[in-house]
């Protein structure tokens, strides 16, 4: 009876004394999108969110303005993706321009709707081409957040 019990402190002790070891692969998107809090405004809701360029390269997006990039919501009712704000074909006319985000700089924006009722996350285009004449584009999706 000693032995089992023996071997079984031993085995107890060792595992407390083995420290974790970190993951040997963590994926680090190169830019990251986070929702930082959502409040009321007038009759609608407004999410702050934050676009994070963690890479070592500059991305470019398009925008109305630096602070006002295009971006999609997508939510369990509306699992397709909704692009606002909503651009013509001639973006020039409406004063949308390409901006850049270059390694280690954040831009926070805003994302209003009617309301957030349910789960949803939001996505920003970026691309690593100022003129993204190779279409190259990517959506980088913030987490799920949960009103």
């Amino acid at each position: 009876m000693r032995l089992p019990v023996s071997i079984l402190l031993l085995a107890f002790a060792v595992g407390c004394a083995t420290a974790p070891r970190p993951a040997p692969y963590l994926y680090s998107p190169p830019v990251v999108v986070t929702i930082d809090k959502l409040h009321p405004k007038y009759d609608y809701w407004v999410a702050v969110c934050t676009m994070t360029n963690r890479s070592e390269y500059t991305l470019w997006f398009d925008g109305q303005t630096r602070e006002r990039p295009v971006y999609s919501v997508e939510s369990k009712s509306h699992p397709y993706r909704e692009i606002e704000p909503m651009f013509p074909l001639n973006w020039g006319e409406f004063g949308a321009d390409r901006y850049v985000l270059s390694p280690g700089q954040s831009v926070k924006f805003l994302v209003d709707k009617k309301r957030f009722d349910e789960p949803f996350r939001v996505g920003v285009w970026l691309s690593p081409e100022k003129d993204n004449k190779s279409f190259r584009e990517q959506v980088y999706w913030s987490e799920v957040f949960y009103p």
